[in-house]
């Protein structure tokens, strides 16, 4: 990204990996939590009509909890493999929604 001051270059971490996400606190998770979610509803406004069922599906199985409880639930998918660890953690999320949700078996 060039700055309206010239030409230096900023750089902007976009990914937080599985590591990062555990090791911060509870109140700070379920932001996340929170966070994908509202990224997940706005992607099924986006999204192509073939792609709505799933994600309006993973949307209403999320919505049958509150967010910390959807946060612990996550906690528990992080913890259950270590390769999640290395991985992004927004598509962790999406990754056990879809898990949750049945379409991945």
């Amino acid at each position: 990204m060039e700055s309206a001051l010239g030409n230096t270059k900023q750089k902007a971490q976009y990914r937080i990996a599985g590591r990062m996400y555990c090791e911060v606190s509870e109140g700070h998770r379920t932001t996340f939590v929170v966070g994908a979610m509202d990224m997940l509803c706005v992607a099924y406004l986006y999204a192509a009509t073939e792609h709505r069922t799933r994600i309006d599906a993973m949307i209403r199985y999320a919505g049958n909890y509150e967010s910390d409880a959807l946060r612990q639930k996550f906690d528990e998918y992080m913890r259950a493999d270590p390769k999640r660890q290395e991985m992004g953690g927004a598509g962790c999320f999406f990754a056990a929604l879809n898990e949750w949700c049945g379409f991945d078996k």
